[in-house]
């Protein structure tokens, strides 16, 4: 690297040791020229997907500008505003107000400027006296304001294109335009607002002035309605079900054709196949697939972020224990505010678009079914109950919805765990047994709990089904129960298997309490026998 800038490319001593931290020329002319840069040419296609789908004291003197550095990062700058002003001049016919992109390559380019910025100013008093130093200065001078003004603006959106235009430009379907009244305020919001949920604020301040009331309510984006999950879930969960059926009258060919030796037209009774179904798991996962993927990535981002925290806070504990300079703590503070706001903003987002998701599963889901029951034979419609149905598309989806909800968790606390025992084992040696310990003794409860309530939720589905069935049938013959005045001895019934819910709802309740008081009992349970055996 010091090849291409004819000076050094890292200096502890000017940066690190000492009173007003510095930076190399080098540094400067190439990692933080290249850092912003390189992550708008690498997110330009996410973007481009995204609008199509919906230094030091060594000052530079004359011979240093011959050097490759120095010619390299003007030119890099250039092409990646190039690419930035194509980027926004996309967004704007795409009817897109505000990207996160562009907002983080703003925010990155005015974090890496700042230093070069304040080199120039430090050190412009000694380079009057060369032509190229005094440019260049005078260019760092007007593009770093240029820069912090770009960044502010990205906290406000662009004003938005009409709806005769989407139409024109076939932004959106005719479909989609008919659902299109009060426009929720995250579509029309900047980007530093959808990650603060800024945008949520004037409805919490009417609920705080006066109760809500449906006309103060936004109606929702045009892909969380029903129309659009129904349709993008059918878009891949038809197909599979042709090629089931197929696949079951291939099978169903096979086995007629099949007989023994003394009657090859005989078809043998006991010989019995089973028909295949399909599964709804891969049409979930392709039709939200790019939200499972934003989800992956936004919680490895926080579980990695979670392990930097006290690696500071040690490096801070340490430097209030040495004789390090007073910045370098200032650095480290500023450090473990920026990890925890990261932290929130991140989970924040994570969950945002996981629970977006979920919902838009369990309306997938309870459309698809409810269209079923409406096609659905005779002779299968007597193999369930209303009630089943009914449970079908209330109780099931929500078990699906949590499920997709939380569905990283399945690997993410396994790696937690991985990486926080092997930290662990770093700092206190084989005392992080005796944890281990605590935890194992942990586990058999939390199954017998859960396996308590798995029981106990079939029951109260039992019991539910019944109710429901038992009040179908009331309001189907309502007539005749006020005909013989039969009301009392039916609300008794439904009172009583109510009642057996409730007593079932009780201890569930008490379960998950225990449950609960295990999980915060355990981190402190651990914590205290650990540090009690090193």
């Amino acid at each position: 690297m010091e090849e291409i800038c004819g000076s050094k490319f890292w200096s502890s001593e000017l940066t690190w040791n000492s009173n007003f931290p510095d930076l190399t020329s080098c540094f400067e002319s190439t990692v933080l020229v290249w850092i912003p840069c390189g992550f708008l040419w690498l997110m330009a296609g996410y973007e481009l997907f995204h609008a199509f789908g919906t230094t030091g004291c060594i000052i530079c003197e004359d011979k240093t500008l011959d050097y490759l550095a120095y010619k390299l990062s003007p030119g890099i700058k250039s092409l990646t505003f190039g690419l930035a002003l194509t980027l926004y001049w996309i967004n704007k016919q795409r009817g897109i107000r505000s990207s996160g992109v562009m907002f983080s390559f703003w925010t990155l380019l005015m974090f890496c400027d700042f230093f070069e910025f304040q080199t120039v100013i430090r050190h412009f008093s000694k380079d009057q006296n060369s032509v190229h130093s005094l440019m260049r200065s005078m260019v760092v001078f007007i593009s770093f304001p240029v820069i912090v003004l770009q960044f502010l603006l990205g906290f406000f959106s662009d004003p938005g294109i009409s709806i005769s235009t989407m139409e024109s430009r076939r932004i959106i379907d005719d479909a989609a335009l008919d659902l299109l009244h009060i426009t929720s305020p995250e579509l029309v919001a900047s980007f530093p607002s959808r990650i603060s949920f800024h945008w949520v604020t004037p409805l919490i301040w009417r609920g705080f002035k006066k109760p809500l009331e449906m006309t103060d309510l936004w109606d929702l984006s045009i892909e969380n309605t029903s129309y659009a999950t129904i349709t993008c879930f059918n878009k891949y969960w038809l197909p599979a079900m042709d090629k089931c059926r197929s696949l079951n009258k291939e099978l169903v060919v096979q086995k007629v054709g099949k007989g023994s030796e003394d009657n090859p037209g005989f078809k043998d009774k006991k010989e019995t196949t089973r028909k295949r179904t399909a599964s709804i798991v891969p049409s979930i996962f392709k039709a939200n697939f790019c939200v499972i993927l934003f989800g992956g990535v936004t919680r490895l981002a926080n579980d990695s972020l979670a392990f930097f925290q006290p690696y500071f806070l040690r490096l801070l504990i340490e430097h209030k224990m040495s004789k390090e300079q007073d910045w370098i703590g200032y650095c480290y503070a500023v450090i473990l505010f920026t990890i925890a706001m990261l932290q929130t903003f991140i989970l924040g987002q994570h969950y945002h678009y996981m629970f977006q998701m979920g919902m838009r599963i369990r309306s997938a889901l309870a459309a698809a079914i409810y269209q079923k029951s409406l096609v659905v034979s005779h002779a299968a419609r007597e193999e369930f109950t209303v009630g089943e149905i009914v449970n079908l598309m209330s109780t099931d989806t929500q078990k699906i919805f949590d499920l997709f909800v939380y569905l990283h968790l399945i690997w993410s606390p396994p790696i937690q765990i991985i990486v926080a025992l092997y930290l662990l084992w770093k700092v206190l040696g084989s005392s992080i047994f005796a944890g281990m310990g605590i935890m194992a003794l942990f586990v058999p409860f939390n199954i017998v709990i859960a396996d308590a309530v798995k029981i106990l939720q079939a029951k109260r589905m039992d019991f539910k089904d019944e109710r429901v069935k038992l009040m179908n049938e009331v309001l189907s013959g309502i007539k005749v129960l006020k005909l013989y005045a039969w009301e009392p001895s039916f609300e008794r019934k439904i009172r009583e298997i109510r009642y057996n819910e409730i007593d079932l709802l009780r201890i569930t309740s008490y379960l998950n309490a225990f449950s609960v008081f295990l999980w915060y009992t355990a981190p402190f349970l651990i914590s205290v026998i650990t540090f009690t055996t090193y």
